[in-house]
């Protein structure tokens, strides 16, 4: 089976219903994959709902707040970020020092911090695309393998001074 990780708080912005959509949509196509949700928030009553409706509880799980979700997202084939909105994406910058493939929705974020077809996947914001897009990458060992050798030579060294930048803009928020 695949192992497909989103982290991030349960809350209608982070889009994790359109993952079980997704997921909806990846099981219609046969694909066997394990999805951890892993966050807690304000919708996960509303989330754990859409699972148990579209016949998905042996394919997603809700791990609830974890002290430390490297562990998921270094065991994960793909990482995924279906938010509707992600001003700058922190696990998706962790995801990349994992070296994970990432597929995620065109947000301002995203696209920020992901070269489509380089370094990872952008998506359109809809289950349909992002769907599309997890498909697509599992069903390529060319472009995953691709995408990881891409991370893996990356010298992130050289970027402190624009994560600080980053940070610095954050905190003033």
């Amino acid at each position: 089976k695949y192992m497909i990780v989103t982290c991030g708080r349960l809350t209608p912005i982070k889009g994790f219903d359109l993952a079980v959509m997704a997921a909806s949509i990846l099981k219609k196509k046969g694909i066997d994959f394990f999805w951890y949700f892993v966050g807690d928030g304000s919708e996960k009553i509303n989330i754990e709902q859409m699972i148990f409706e579209s016949n998905l509880n042996s394919n997603i799980f809700i791990t609830g707040m974890v002290d430390n979700p490297y562990p998921y997202i270094k065991a994960c084939n793909i990482y995924v970020q279906p938010s509707y909105s992600e001003s700058y994406g922190l696990t998706i910058t962790e995801a990349k020092m994992l070296n994970k493939p990432i597929v995620s929705t065109l947000t301002a974020g995203g696209s920020e911090q992901i070269e489509d077809g380089v370094n990872g996947v952008l998506t359109n914001i809809n289950p349909e695309a992002i769907a599309d897009g997890i498909f697509n990458l599992l069903n390529s060992s060319e472009k995953i393998n691709m995408i990881k050798s891409n991370l893996e030579s990356y010298d992130y060294s050289t970027k402190f001074e624009e994560f600080k930048s980053i940070w610095e803009r954050l905190i003033q928020v």
